[in-house]
């Protein structure tokens, strides 16, 4: 599915563009950086928060992967604004040795104080392998290990989040 019709589909599924406060979820190379720069660049004035942007120095340490708090880090980047899209990478937020069931929760709390929607993009196993392999210098043996660390460890959290679940094969 081409990013544009992947985004006019999403937008039939939220049931219209006035709420655009969004999380978009799901596994490395699914399309979370093409598909949230579409949605900035359709709608104006939506500010598009993304994985690049939370490793910049200046990023409080809310944003690692270890201590990650959904409030700490992405609040002073959203706070009072009526549109944004957080596009975070795959394998940042539930992960082994960590306590996940918090981070659901607050995850949980995140959604209600901003009124927001997670979206987790999804595709047919073999359509997200050739994406991942097609960016970013990867290579077969990185794609098993990270899909099933993100089938394992990430799939099952935020298909429980989720308030739109999109195929974008």
């Amino acid at each position: 599915m081409q990013v544009d019709d992947a985004v006019t589909k999403l937008i039939g599924k939220l049931g219209g563009e006035d709420e655009l406060r969004l999380f978009l979820s799901g596994p490395c190379g699914i399309g979370k950086s093409a598909m949230s720069t579409a949605l900035a660049m359709r709608y104006p004035g939506l500010l598009r928060v993304g994985h690049d942007d939370l490793k910049q120095p200046s990023m409080p340490i809310a944003c690692s992967i270890l201590r990650f708090d959904p409030f700490g880090c992405f609040s002073p980047l959203i706070e009072g604004l009526d549109k944004f899209v957080i596009d975070i990478g795959g394998g940042c937020v539930f992960r082994p040795n960590v306590d996940n069931e918090a981070r659901f929760k607050r995850l949980q709390e995140f959604r209600e104080a901003y009124r927001l929607r997670f979206v987790l993009l999804t595709a047919r196993d073999d359509a997200v392998e050739a994406r991942y392999l097609s960016c970013k210098n990867r290579h077969q043996a990185s794609f098993e290990e990270d899909y099933g660390s993100w089938k394992a460890n990430e799939e099952p959290w935020w298909t429980r989040l989720a308030d739109v679940i999109l195929d974008t094969t």
